[in-house]
């Protein structure tokens, strides 16, 4: 079968030892990273806008008590499958109740924030405190800096 394309059945591969290549450190080339451009808050006040996940984890806990309320519908208890509903629902309301996550009162940030952060890693606005409506922030004297980041009152 080796004669039909042309090679010789009497050749031996070749025996080339396969080493690994040294790895070496590749050089950094390229622009040079640009200064960082000033943000837009810097040193001024902004707000920890505080919200808690109590909608959402309600919804899920609605799917989620669906598949045994489905379960019990196919046993003819309908009052027991909509009670599993409501109870799933109200349990992932409270549970999305005790878990929070906040961001940045700022309209043109809005970046989340861990609990520990002191000014806000996106704007550079110093953390003042803590409100539940980013539209109630108390305002500074000089909240209309000129760069269209004027605050509701």
């Amino acid at each position: 079968m080796l004669a039909e394309f042309g090679a010789s059945g009497g050749h031996k591969p070749l025996a080339v030892p396969l080493a690994p290549m040294p790895l070496a450190p590749m050089p950094l080339e390229g622009p040079a990273p640009e200064p960082e451009t000033p943000r837009w808050t810097e040193g001024r006040r902004v707000w920890r806008v505080r919200r808690d996940k109590g909608v959402s984890r309600a919804f899920l806990g609605m799917i989620v008590g669906t598949a045994p309320a489905a379960l019990a519908m196919g046993h003819k208890q309908t009052e027991l499958a909509f009670l599993l509903i409501g109870v799933f629902t109200a349990l992932g309301w409270s549970i999305g109740k005790r878990q929070r996550w906040d961001y940045c009162s700022d309209p043109d940030c809005s970046a989340d924030l861990a609990p520990s952060l002191l000014t806000c890693p996106k704007c550079g606005g110093t953390i003042s405190g803590e409100i539940s409506d980013p539209s109630k922030r108390p305002l500074d004297d000089d909240d209309d800096d000129g760069a269209g980041h004027a605050y509701p009152n």
